[in-house]
This record gives C-alpha cells, sequence and structure tokens, in this order.
C-alpha cells in the first residue's frame, strides 16, 4: 500500500505517549490463568470491550483448559463472537456456550461487553439492578479486563466501589502493567515509515496525545 501512494494516514493517538512497543504488554492471559485458578468455585465475570476480539480469544482460550461454560450477554456481542468462530479469528467450542437462561450457574462465565460511546454502562445497569438476568453477588469474580484511559477514572472507581460494596472479588488490569489494544509510540513511527503517507493525521486520545 505504502508503495502505491498514500495521501493521507489516519491513526489513532491513544498510546502516543507511551514509549516502545504495545507487543507484548498488551496479552493478559497469564493474569486470567491466574484467576481462574484462584477462583475454582462461583461465577466469574468479565467485563470487555467488543472490538477487542484477540482479548475475548485469551479470555475462551484459558475457558476452554477449565471446566466452566459462557454466556455471552447482549445480542451484538454474541453475533460477533458466534460469527467469529464460524470464520476462525476466533477459536472455541460452540458447545460450551450456554443461552441467557443459565446466567445463574455457579460455575458460569459471564462475558458483558462496554458500548462504545458508554463505557461501563452495561456493567452499571447490572449493579444498580436494573437487568432481569443477572444479579451480582458477594460469591462473584468481576474481573474488568482493560486498563482504564484517561478521562475515566471518576467512572470507573463508581463502578469499583459499587462491585466491593456487594461484597465481590474485584480484579482490575494494571495499566502500569499491561496495555490496552493502542499503538504505542514505536509502532505508530513504525506505521508511518511503512505508509510514508503525504500527510499524518492523528485521531482519537486526548488533544496532547494527538500533539
Amino acid at each position: 500500500v505504502g508503495k502505491q501512494g498514500v495521501l493521507c494516514l489516519m491513526s489513532e493517538s491513544v498510546y502516543a505517549d507511551k514509549s516502545g512497543f504495545t507487543s507484548p504488554k498488551h496479552r493478559i492471559s497469564a493474569v486470567i490463568r491466574e484467576i481462574f485458578m484462584k477462583q475454582s468455585e462461583g461465577r466469574i465475570i468479565f467485563n470487555v470491550a467488543q472490538a477487542q476480539v484477540a482479548r475475548i480469544q485469551e479470555i475462551l482460550s484459558e475457558i476452554m483448559i477449565t471446566d466452566r461454560k459462557v454466556v455471552v450477554m447482549g445480542k451484538s456481542l454474541e453475533t460477533m463472537i458466534q460469527k467469529s468462530i464460524d470464520m476462525k479469528d476466533i477459536k472455541f467450542d460452540k458447545e460450551r456456550i450456554e443461552n441467557i437462561h443459565h446466567t445463574k450457574d455457579p460455575n458460569i462465565v459471564l462475558l458483558i461487553s462496554d458500548e462504545r460511546e458508554k463505557p461501563f454502562s452495561n456493567m452499571d445497569r447490572i449493579l444498580k439492578g436494573f437487568d432481569k438476568f443477572v444479579t451480582i453477588t458477594d460469591k462473584d469474580t468481576v474481573v474488568f479486563t482493560n486498563p482504564i484511559y484517561d478521562g475515566m477514572e471518576k467512572t470507573a472507581t463508581k463502578i469499583f466501589d459499587r462491585v466491593a460494596q456487594i461484597g465481590a472479588n474485584l480484579e482490575i488490569i494494571s495499566s502500569k502493567k499491561y496495555l490496552g489494544h493502542h499503538a504505542s509510540r514505536e509502532d505508530l513511527m513504525l506505521m508511518i515509515d511503512l505508509l510514508n503517507p503525504k500527510y499524518y493525521f492523528p485521531v482519537l486520545g486526548e488533544y496532547r496525545h494527538q500533539v
């Protein structure tokens, strides 16, 4: 593509202030495995970003080495996972995906997605008691699988506190140790070198990241 001549490269800039490459700091399989080992009983609830197929694959791969089954909350997320399995973008046994009526099973894993425009909105609805299928209890483990981005700290803190007040086990992926699926500085520069665009237009991220 770069050899064909690129007029403009529009690239996200969320991690533009982070030195080096994002990989392998974006992989969290070891953390997920440790959670499954620690929480041998009770439900485990993962709050995931629907767009991050690779992270969902990490969770599903770790589920495959346990005897747990999965309930995917939300038609959009379920459709994405089912189609990704059919297209072999995600490797998982469909037989281990249960329907919505199994949300209260003691050994189940729930996948709950964030909406892009409203982070934590689905989890917020559940914690407020507005979801007719899921109620979080003190026997559950709730895992937030993405580091908290700038500007989301206040909203995230309120959500974390509600989970703690219920008495559920709370697991938060450390933003200092692990990264989300965004390009760090060297990744961004590599893409610019490969595409050699006439213009570069940073998008997403805070204003200082775009600068």
